[in-house]
């Protein structure tokens, strides 16, 4: 199992911090790679992203909701790592079919009172689409 922590700030986070530390102790086993570790003047080790995604046998994205959708350092990782030709296009096909499992964390409905279920929707309908491109099933 492969989890990727979207989290741009895992040092000072609460929630995303906490949920990693469980899984850690339950799951020790999973690789766990942060991103805000891993990121160096904007630039990641794309290869050895790429070989750690194509051993998993499981992905977990796990991640803060923000402004509606993912914090722009786990964008980056995402467009960075995530290459045509390789894990979409016609000839990416290196992680299709691999199970995926989403755990986005995001604010109390009291705390965020301006979301609207309609942005929510939105939000979804857009993951949707991004397993789709690169071939994966949901499973969670």
């Amino acid at each position: 199992m492969l989890i990727i922590s979207g989290h741009p700030d895992l040092k000072n986070s609460v929630a995303n911090k906490a949920i990693l530390e469980e899984i850690s102790a339950q799951l020790p086993q999973a690789e766990i790679r942060k991103i805000d570790e891993l990121c160096t003047n904007s630039q990641f080790d794309v290869k050895v992203e790429q070989a750690a995604f194509e051993k998993a046998d499981i992905i977990v994205f796990q991640y803060p909701m923000h402004r509606y959708g993912l914090p722009g350092l786990f964008k980056l990782y995402i467009d960075k790592v995530m290459e045509h030709g390789w894990a979409y296009g016609s000839q990416g096909t290196a992680l299709a079919d691999k199970p995926f499992i989403k755990l986005k964390i995001s604010p109390p409905l009291a705390s965020s009172h301006r979301q609207s279920k309609e942005t929510i929707r939105r939000y979804y309908r857009v993951h949707k689409k991004f397993i789709k491109l690169f071939g994966w099933r949901n499973v969670f």
